[in-house]
């Protein structure tokens, strides 16, 4: 499966190593193209620009800290349709007790069920839940490498 990868962090390093080390095709994209290039090339990874990733992948993690989800979904082309029908997998890291009104359920909790979100309404995206994960919920990250679980 072809990967795209938005961040170069920690989040990125520990499931992105994983994909890699199970035969997926990962291309990452960083808002610092060094970072990024060193971060893909200690996991066996390519890398890219934030928009290239976007492009690139199946299915796309979007890994960063929740101040910088604007923007990377902007240079990642989210708004031009770059993740249109993909799967997403939102590991954005808020603080606990920050609300994801783009994600919420109609029970008013973050859900993994398929969401939307308005820079790219047509593309499939889960909550992966980093931080406040619902008791007895599956996070998206653990079905990522199981294509029909998306």
């Amino acid at each position: 499966m072809k990967i795209g990868v938005l961040g170069a962090g920690r989040m990125t390093e520990a499931l992105a190593s994983g994909w890699t080390r199970a035969g997926h095709d990962v291309l990452v994209g960083g808002r610092t193209p060094g970072k990024a290039a060193d971060l893909a090339n200690r996991i066996g990874a390519r890398a890219g620009t934030l928009r290239e990733a976007a492009e690139f992948g199946d299915a796309v993690l979007v890994a960063v800290l929740l101040a910088g989800l604007d923007g990377t979904l902007r240079a990642a082309g989210a708004p031009e349709g770059t993740l249109a029908g993909k799967a997403v997998i939102d590991a954005t890291s808020p603080r606990p007790g920050i609300w994801r009104p783009w994600r919420s359920s109609s029970s008013g909790c973050c859900s993994p069920a398929p969401t939307r979100c308005p820079s790219s309404p047509s593309a499939r995206w889960r909550n992966a839940d980093v931080l406040q994960r619902p008791p007895s919920r599956e996070p998206a990250y653990s079905c990522a490498s199981r294509p029909s679980r998306m």
